[in-house]
């Protein structure tokens, strides 16, 4: 049985998706809808941590997934990177229930940085917060210029989403959000 899924990327876009038991295959897309020439994708089944890769070639790739019992439904994450830009995508195979989650977290440091600007154009002081799967972490900036850095566990093939609460010295607040893998 095969599935058609059109789902989207940052920065690339998979489309025509063709997902069977065994594989993963389509096109790789910018989002000026130019085809991307080479690359690499990579698959993650969440709830194992099995992965596969394989290589974009004139815009087409293929990847053999490893073996699942699809009497289960699983999730995958699918990574692409291509011309140093990176995109996502997630998909859910199989039937039933979710199958046990297998794989257990990773914990890594993310870092980030940025510039905050107050409402008059100037370098704003304030305080930066940044949250993902209930962790927090925060700290003070001045200049305008903030670095932060949070270790969350994450599990492999899952997308998160980074939450960044940037607060000036006259309350005003900004929310971003990141997505990760």
């Amino acid at each position: 049985m095969k599935y058609i899924l059109v789902g989207s990327i940052i920065v690339l876009l998979c489309l025509g998706v063709t997902v069977s038991a065994s594989s993963i295959s389509g096109y790789v897309i910018s989002r000026s809808g130019e085809i991307i020439p080479s690359g690499n994708i990579v698959a993650i089944v969440k709830e194992t941590g099995n992965s596969t890769s394989s290589n974009i070639t004139n815009g087409f790739f293929t990847i053999n997934l490893p073996e699942l019992n699809l009497k289960n439904k699983y999730t995958i994450g699918i990574f692409a990177k291509a011309n140093n830009k990176t995109g996502y995508t997630q998909l859910m195979i199989g039937f039933g229930d979710f199958a046990k989650q297998m794989q257990s977290c990773v914990r890594k440091t993310w870092y980030f940085s940025g510039s905050a600007i107050n409402i008059n154009g100037t370098p704003a002081n304030g305080k930066i917060y940044v949250n993902v799967a209930n962790e927090t972490n925060s700290t003070n900036f001045f200049n305008g210029e903030w670095y932060i850095s949070i270790s969350p566990c994450l599990i492999p093939g899952e997308l998160y989403i980074f939450k960044f609460t940037v607060i000036d010295q006259t309350e005003n607040v900004l929310y971003i959000k990141q997505i990760a893998k």
